[in-house]
Parts: structure tokens; sequence; C-alpha cells
């Protein structure tokens, strides 16, 4: 293979590639060819291949995982053993491995780059080639400051923040040359997985990584039974529910629905802060969103300092007659 191929890990959900893959592979083009690394049970592995080549991907690298050993450590022993396939290809080595940003794939990216003794960049913006190294452009000190980031020896792995709503899309005809691994246990495991399930929120909300619209709730609305006024208007609006640290460390909320510094970064068209005080941690998860609504009784509250629209008032006042308006205006247009 090529100096110039770059390993894009694709990560998915039940067979569906998940919502940055087509931000990765995009990014991926700019600096080179695009070879996606698929890892999955039998029988998702083809519909994931045909789902990769419309979105760009020049060749895959496809490894089959055995039903139930769906864990971070296998996916890690499928994207070495694509990275050592590339490698002994021609002898040579290749111009990246990138992922996305999201805190799963900050662990896969970490162990790699341990494992194989390998440069590590984490939360890049953009890639470009100079004198033929990738180098990366990192948003540093809450967004403040724009850093240039390059490493010096072997094969660069990076985690890429990307806009699933201006990623590329599927593209019909695209060709992609597979190549299939096998991968094989080395001794003994030190543990065994005796059952997987895949547990789903009962609600059509959108993913909070992808969608367009969030609602984010914070420590202001004082309980776990409160938060319930955070996802009845994500409901309404048809949007995703996001927390604040604060919120989750409260038992508001699950922790994957945490937005920050230790979180999701996310950049949806519209941001509503629920109760949310704006502490810098938060506020490099969020910051980047198109619009950003903020509700708080506190007029001082940081979170209106980035507000495109703020308004100070009681939440419990204020979401009811927001949730009326929308219903009213969705009455209207249908």
């Amino acid at each position: 293979m090529s100096i110039n191929d770059v390993l894009v890990y694709a990560d998915h959900t039940q067979g569906q590639l998940n919502a940055a893959f087509g931000g990765l592979i995009a990014a991926a083009s700019d600096i080179g060819r695009p070879v996606a690394i698929l890892a999955a049970t039998s029988e998702h592995l083809d519909q994931l291949i045909d789902q990769a080549s419309l979105y760009g991907a020049e060749a895959a690298y496809a490894v089959e995982i055995p039903a139930g050993k769906q864990m971070i450590i296998t996916e890690l022993a499928a994207v070495t053993a694509a990275l050592d396939h590339s490698v002994a290809g021609d002898g040579g080595h290749i111009g990246a491995v990138i992922l996305s940003a999201d805190i799963k794939s900050r662990e896969l990216a970490g162990r790699l780059a341990i494992r194989r003794n390998l440069g590590l960049i984490i939360d890049a913006v953009v890639l470009e080639l100079a004198d033929g190294a990738v180098v990366a452009q990192q948003p540093v000190l809450g967004g403040k400051y724009t850093v240039v980031s390059e490493v010096d020896h072997r094969t660069p792995v990076i985690c890429l923040r990307v806009d699933p709503a201006g990623a590329a899309t599927p593209k019909v005809g695209s060709e992609c040359r597979v190549t299939r691994i096998a991968i094989t246990e080395q001794g003994e495991p030190d543990a065994v997985v005796l059952s997987t399930e895949t547990q789903r929120s009962n609600t059509n909300r959108p993913e909070l990584g992808s969608a367009s619209i969030v609602i984010g709730g914070g420590r202001g609305l004082g309980s776990a039974e409160n938060f319930s006024l955070v996802e009845e208007l994500a409901e309404v609006m048809g949007a995703a529910v996001g927390a604040s640290r604060a919120a989750v460390d409260a038992g508001y909320c699950d922790r994957g629905l945490q937005v920050g510094e230790t979180g999701q970064i996310i950049e949806p068209d519209l941001y509503i802060a629920v109760g949310i005080s704006g502490a810098i941690q938060h506020r490099v998860g969020m910051q980047n969103a198109k619009r950003i609504i903020a509700i708080n009784t506190d007029a001082n509250a940081p979170i209106f300092d980035i507000a495109d629209l703020g308004i100070v008032g009681d939440a419990f006042t204020i979401v009811p007659q927001l949730m009326a308006a929308v219903r009213s205006r969705s009455a209207v247009d249908a």
C-alpha cells in the first residue's frame, strides 16, 4: 500500500456506521487515500463494507469479530492487525490512523499508540499535509487558542472532531477494494464475556453527537425529577438531550449525556442551555454551536458570555411557555 494511505476506524452501532464516519473519510481524502477499518461480527460486516464504500472509502480492511467478543480490546486487536497488514504490504508506513473524538475512540487511540509506540494527537479539528507530514490544528485553553501539532516519529494516531452535519454524503457507484483479515487469540484470555446487550432508551430522540438541536440541562434544575423538563422540551423540539458534568455527577441523568471537556464535544445548529452556569469545562464542549440560547436565574452566569440569546428567569416558567409556543407553531405548519 502507498505511504499516503490513511486508515480510518469505522465505529458503528448494530451494523450502522456512526454519523462521524463521513467526516472522517472526507478528512482522510484531503491528506491521502482513505482506507476504512471495519471490525464487526459476520452478521454486520458486509453491510458495513457497502456503507464505507458509499461514503468514499477507496479500500477497506474487514476484520470479523466472533460473536460475544465486541470489547474494546478486541477492536484494538482489529485495528492493530489492519495497521500491521498495511505496513507489511509495502514495507513502509502509512500516513495516519484517524478515529473519531468520542470517549470510546479516545481510549482505543490511546491503547493503539501505546501498543505500537506511535504518536498521539487528540481533539484535532483540521488535518493538513506539510512537507509530506500530517499536521493537525487543535483548540486549547477552552478554544481561545489554536496550536499546530505534528508527530515527530512514526505514524500519527489522531482523534478528529468532525461536524456530522457537514460530513460527506454517500456516493452511488463508489468502489472499494476489500482485504479480509482474521485475528486469532493468543494464550488464555484474562476475562470472558458471557453475554452482551445493547440498551437503547425508549425515545425517538436523535443521538447527541449528531443532533442538529440539543437541549442541555444543568445542576440549576435541582433534581433528577426536574431534569425531565429538559427531556420533555427535547421531545417537543425533536432534539437530543445533553447535560453539564455537575448535573451528571448529581445523578440527574446518564453519564453518556455529558457535554464538555470530559464528555462529548458537539457542534449543533442550536444549543439551549437550561440551568447551566457555563463553566469553562462545559463551554469547551458546546461553544461552537451555531446558535446558543441560555436560560438561567443568575444574570451573571458565564453561559451568557457566549449566548446569542440570554433569558434571565425561572426555567420552570420559561420552558413550559417555550414548549407551548413550539407546539402551537407545529400545529399551524401542519
